[in-house]
């Protein structure tokens, strides 16, 4: 009894984590990012002056619940590995770590160089560039964000619909 609660728990985690960030990135994508493309440079370099007490310690907590929820529901599920929803969460988690690559190694490089700009208040023709290009990472954010949900809500969807293995078409099959 115990043992289900908790797999019940990690499936509502994972669904919940990374739904509100699809839900977060969303609103980066389709609301902010066309509106710091079309701000004056100074006005758009302000966000950047005050982003980095907002939001960088409580994206790195929400990256790491995804990743434990959506790694633990991986885990949990591993002897599934013929089923169709285990390749759910596998995809699922997968979006997970490349959503946590795309911003080391993308948008958050991005936000150092502009916040060094929005320090020193040089503006430069290179902020259009680098404003373009952070509303390009936005996209993809909330691309993998949105497909990672999908795929969770897929993987939830079969796992409480009471398919088994003997309704699966990847299960083994007696010859």
């Amino acid at each position: 009894m115990l043992l289900i609660l908790c797999r019940k728990i990690i499936y509502l985690i994972s669904v919940l984590s990374v739904g509100l960030f699809a839900g977060f990135t969303g609103f980066f994508a389709l609301i902010f990012a066309p509106t710091i493309k079309e701000l004056p440079p100074g006005t758009a370099l302000e966000f950047f002056r005050y982003d980095a007490a907002a939001f960088d310690k409580n994206v790195l907590a929400m990256y790491i619940v995804m990743l434990c929820s959506t790694g633990s529901w991986l885990l949990v599920w591993f002897r599934r590995y013929r089923m169709v929803d285990f390749y759910f969460v596998l995809g699922a988690f997968l979006c997970v770590v490349q959503e946590i690559a795309l911003s080391f190694f993308g948008h958050y490089r991005i936000n150092m160089v502009l916040r060094s700009f929005a320090e020193t208040y040089v503006i430069s023709g290179e902020v259009y560039a680098l404003r373009e290009q952070w509303a390009y990472f936005m996209s993809f954010h909330f691309a993998t964000n949105l497909f990672g949900f999908c795929l969770l809500l897929a993987a939830l969807h079969r796992a409480t619909s009471g398919r088994g293995p003997k309704n699966n078409f990847l299960a083994a099959t007696k010859t």
